[in-house]
């Protein structure tokens, strides 16, 4: 018996992750003059402004270069100017070494990562050296998924190993003050951009599935980012303006076969961004370039000989449980979509009509 199937279900839910650290005490030698260091190990379990992750993971796993400015509370000249500082596989260290200076009570500190942006740090059109803010304009992502062919078991830390699309941070404010001179800086960064990973299983069925591809189209991939003072987890969106300048897509091309435990297929970093909701035919009529961001699945079912290809259309913000509400990517924040095919076979059942009477007369034979 030939079958067919079709039906697709989804659940979606959000999630970040939580962290924690420890606290390592410094034996601080103040005789000689001390050259200004620079560290990514946290001290406490202190939260990110802008979501509820703590700080645990070394930045050298993103990125292995930031941005530094600074200010001594004794002048007016920045002590560093957007310089670069690297690591060097031990250590983070920079070019031209410059020294504490006794005579200052306190320096402010910001840094942006990675370097290779136009991080601008603004100073509010005044000298006082803790209130400046960073921005960045026209930051543009081209679609990179971790995950482009393969899929993977777990969600991955990092994204350092994309081609294009990076994983952009800013730190927060650091004043370090006479105490802590002598000591290696503290830095400790959030992510600015939001995150989306898409995961695949199959339920209910014991026949091959195959992805062959799952692309989310027309989210806004063009933004400008202006650091404000507070930013919450109801507002996490709010210090970038998007648009969309491309028909972006993020894109999983494999046609692996899909398990009954769930792999990722996507995992790419987005702008942070309000995501509306329009009501999507599952087979695409009426899907334009200018349609609310949505997702394009297509996926085979081998039984036997026969091989059946589906597609299905759904709208991003519907397949995340909205039926009429925008949702909202927030920066720093990772959103996960689990996908499941679980397919309904064609099968069949059969009755027949009764035979009914049409002459039912006696016939006597003498």
């Amino acid at each position: 018996m030939k079958k067919q199937y079709f039906l697709m279900a989804m659940a979606a839910t959000m999630f970040a992750a939580c962290s924690q650290t420890e606290v390592i005490d410094e034996v601080v030698d103040n005789s000689t003059p001390k050259a200004i260091g620079f560290t990514t190990y946290t001290e406490g379990q202190t939260r990110a402004e802008n979501s509820t992750g703590l700080y645990n993971w070394d930045l050298e796993d993103h990125h292995k270069t930031f941005n530094v400015w600074a200010y001594k509370n004794v002048s007016d000249t920045k002590v560093f100017n957007g310089d670069v500082v690297t690591h060097n596989g031990t250590d983070w260290g920079y070019a031209n070494t410059r020294y504490w200076d006794k005579a200052a009570t306190s320096y402010e500190f910001y840094a942006a990562a990675p370097n290779g942006f136009n991080w601008v740090l603004n100073t509010n059109g005044n000298n006082v050296q803790n209130d400046d803010y960073f921005t960045l304009e026209d930051y543009e992502l081209v679609g990179d998924n971790f995950n482009t062919t393969d899929f993977t078991d777990a969600p991955t830390e990092t994204f350092i190993t994309l081609a294009k699309d990076k994983d952009l941070m800013i730190a927060d404010k650091k004043k370090v003050e006479t105490v802590n001179f002598y000591k290696d800086v503290q830095l400790q960064f959030i992510h600015i951009l939001s995150r989306l990973n898409v995961t695949i299983k199959k339920e209910g069925i014991a026949d091959q599935v195959n992805l062959v591809s799952l692309e989310v189209f027309n989210l806004n991939n063009t933004g400008d980012f202006q650091e404000v003072e507070i930013v919450d987890n109801t507002q996490g969106h709010i210090r970038w303006t998007t648009n969309k300048t491309t028909s972006i897509n993020y894109r999983y091309v494999g046609n692996q076969e899909v398990e009954t435990t769930a792999k990722y297929a996507i995992q790419a970093l987005v702008l942070p961004q309000e995501v509306e909701f329009e009501s999507v035919k599952l087979d695409g009529d009426g899907i334009t370039l200018n349609s609310k961001p949505f997702i394009k699945i297509v996926y085979t079912i081998t039984s036997g000989t026969n091989v059946e290809t589906f597609a299905a259309y759904y709208n991003l913000a519907n397949a995340f449980g909205s039926s009429a509400e925008k949702i909202s990517f927030y920066e720093g924040w990772q959103n996960i979509l689990n996908i499941t095919i679980k397919p309904t076979a064609i099968n069949f059942d059969a009755t027949t009509a009764e035979w009914v009477f049409k002459y039912n007369k006696d016939l006597t034979i003498k």
